[in-house]
């Protein structure tokens, strides 16, 4: 499903020398070699980039901070809980 809405949404890093050290990493996604490292890594980390030459892929330029997402699994919680 990554795969399907980072197509659509033309977010595709080339490489995984367009990504940032210091980004999320996940135990089952730890292979940079799989298919699917790439997919993963920009789903789920927020980030700023540059298109690159050729139109299509992207280099990342700044990681956004990370949102506490913990003040979502409360009960009673509201999306812009997150931003206070």
């Amino acid at each position: 499903m990554a795969a399907i809405i980072n197509r659509a949404l033309g977010r595709l890093p080339e490489n995984t020398e367009d990504l940032l050290p210091g980004m999320l990493r996940w135990p089952d996604n730890a292979d940079p070699q799989a298919w699917y490292y790439q997919y993963i890594q920009e789903a789920t980390n927020s980030h700023y980039y540059e298109r690159k030459a050729d139109g299509i892929h992207e280099t990342w330029v700044q990681l956004m901070p990370h949102l506490p997402w913990e003040r979502l699994e409360q009960p009673y919680s509201r999306p812009h809980d997150v931003v206070k």
